[in-house]
């Protein structure tokens, strides 16, 4: 569920929330694609890396988290305490074995490939992830060399460090605090500058702030929208939240344009041409781009891959399609999101998986999961 925009220091929860790293965790079999990042260390050639839709699943015995495909076939035996919450990118998923250990990251096969010496490690991006040590971070390729120096830290508090990727080719990173954006050869592209900056969307622009005003720069840098927003999320399905002086919030595209008024309270992003906002009657609405009511009284959260779920009076839950229409019925004790076409369901205690026609594809029988990725 996205979080409301409640003023600068709530809209930068939000923005660091879609860049946060880690979620849920190895010490076994090391392959000589193992790279230490001692200076001394020479480079491993970077291989091919296999790609795979999986999801992490947990055991009741031990709690331990493993990977099944789209089939239901266990790939990787439940092992790790903790991986990376957004699963495989780019074949490859961070994961930690103990806890409070190092991290490290498996390939589709659970083979070790990078070795457990990271304090915390990022997901891949355009063939990079963000590590850190000693409080630093810096960025690896999928062979474990160290391709960005460790030399930048997030400036944004404890609670949401690791949010480091390359997107658009760039990454916003501070150092010595005030923010900029590098390439993936470490280059300063963008001067370092800024209080706070987040990451470039596929459209080549980026929310930047200054004295505790957001704006919008495109890759040169240029200004797009003045420093003018209390607080901004991230664009999604063209566009972004931004809160006014007057804390009422609306949408913008990536124009800059004001498409949609600041005039709510709250609002969450848009997904499938769908955004959900609370109205001057205190109710829960669904409105399209151009700010027309669709859905009324709606209290879960957001579409993904044209459903949304949705619960009955009973607490059970199902999905509704984008019409408004029940799709799957009211059966499930919890449900989550689809992804890649599968979402993860509960039922009598148990977790499995349901296509979008509500048909069993992995049946109930995990303590968790969560949804599939590659």
């Amino acid at each position: 569920m996205k979080k409301k925009i409640v003023g600068i220091g709530v809209a930068i929860i939000l923005i660091i929330l879609l860049f946060c790293l880690t979620g849920c965790g190895n010490e076994e079999q090391k392959t000589n694609a193992i790279q230490n990042s001692n200076e001394n260390s020479q480079n491993v050639p970077t291989k091919e890396i296999v790609q795979k839709t999986m999801a992490a699943v947990q055991t009741e015995k031990d709690g331990k988290w493993g990977f099944i495909d789209t089939e239901g076939n266990l790939v990787i035996e439940p092992q790790f305490y903790n991986y990376n919450y957004l699963g495989f990118k780019g074949g490859l998923v961070a994961v930690q074995k103990e806890e409070n250990g190092k991290w490290g990251y498996i390939d589709v096969e659970g083979n070790l490939v990078i070795d457990y010496i990271y304090d915390n490690a990022s997901f891949f991006s355009e063939g990079l992830a963000a590590v850190t040590k000693d409080g630093k971070y810096g960025f690896i390729d999928t062979s474990g060399n160290v391709v960005i120096d460790f030399l930048y830290s997030d400036g944004r508090g404890d609670a949401y460090n690791n949010i480091l990727y390359f997107s658009n080719g760039l990454a916003g990173v501070e150092k010595d605090g005030k923010s900029g954006y590098i390439d993936t050869e470490g280059n300063t592209v963008i001067d370092f500058k800024y209080d706070m900056v987040g990451q470039f969307n596929e459209s080549g622009v980026a929310w930047v702030n200054e004295n505790d005003k957001w704006g919008l720069i495109d890759k040169n840098g240029n200004m797009i929208i003045d420093f003018k927003y209390k607080g901004v999320q991230d664009f999604s399905d063209g566009m972004a939240i931004v809160r006014n002086d007057e804390d009422k919030v609306g949408y913008i595209d990536e124009s800059g344009n004001e498409v949609i008024e600041c005039q709510y309270d709250i609002a969450h992003p848009f997904n499938d041409g769908l955004a959900r906002v609370k109205n001057d009657e205190n109710e829960w609405i669904y409105i399209d781009k151009q700010g027309k009511e669709k859905i009324a009284n709606m209290t879960r959260t957001d579409f993904s891959e044209g459903l949304l779920v949705v619960s009955n009076n009973d607490s059970l839950y199902g999905y509704m399609n984008t019409d408004g229409n029940l799709e799957i019925n009211y059966q499930y004790d919890s449900a989550e999101d689809f992804s890649e076409g599968l979402a993860a369901v509960k039922k009598n205690g148990k977790w499995g998986f349901i296509d979008k026609e509500g048909n069993v594809v992995i049946d109930f029988k995990y303590a968790s999961a969560s949804f599939f990725s590659k």
